[in-house]
């Protein structure tokens, strides 16, 4: 398969839906052709696509989907965040990780993404994921958190150091009010031992 054809073809579709809505946020979320669905995901400038066949679960896609990007986004967060993207052969190194866990268990992909931490709150927003609704933590600053799927959140690559900071205080002060001290400085703790970069 041509690689550029098919990323020129899913990006023109993609432009041309939020031309449509005149929304730069909208966009085509899923389309059927024939026996293969493409579900799209944004998050920040990039697309995602995901070729699946028309006869699985949606909401198992979904889940892995959303593990996959935050693993990819986060191998590979130096480039993508310096902008040193010369050719997608820089990315081949992740075929072997998608085959491995592209049916794995959701617990498991769920350990997996928290390895995978670039930054401090990432790294927290990683391990928060059954305490909070993944649309309240993005209500926190819509311009900077992301929704990658029903419970990841991805981090703007270029948030400012104080934004980041005030959002774990925001975060931090629901934890205490919901879970009391010590859970989220718990959380803190372990994220903290495990930035990827």
């Amino acid at each position: 398969m041509d690689v550029d054809l098919l990323s020129g073809f899913l990006s023109a579709i993609q432009m041309f839906s939020t031309q449509l809505t005149e929304d730069p946020k909208a966009g085509i979320k899923e389309m059927t052709l024939q026996n293969i669905k493409l579900l799209y995901k944004r998050i920040q400038n990039y697309i995602f696509v995901g070729l699946v066949d028309t006869n699985e679960s949606s909401e198992n896609v979904d889940t892995v989907m959303e593990y996959l990007i935050c693993s990819f986004i986060a191998s590979f967060y130096k480039e993508l965040t310096d902008g040193c993207i010369l050719e997608t052969s820089q990315f081949t190194s992740f075929d072997a990780f998608f085959d491995k866990w592209r049916s794995a268990k959701e617990k498991d992909l769920e350990k997996w993404v928290q390895s995978l931490s670039p930054t401090l709150l990432q790294g927290v927003l990683n391990r928060i994921l059954n305490y909070i609704p993944a649309v309240e933590i993005v209500a926190i600053d819509p311009d900077l958190l992301y929704v990658v799927g029903k419970k990841l959140v991805w981090v703007a690559r270029d948030i400012p150091p104080e934004k980041e900071q005030d959002i774990l205080g925001i975060i931090q002060n629901k934890f205490d009010v919901l879970y009391g001290p010590g859970l989220f400085a718990t959380i803190e703790k372990d994220a903290k031992a495990h930035i990827s970069l």
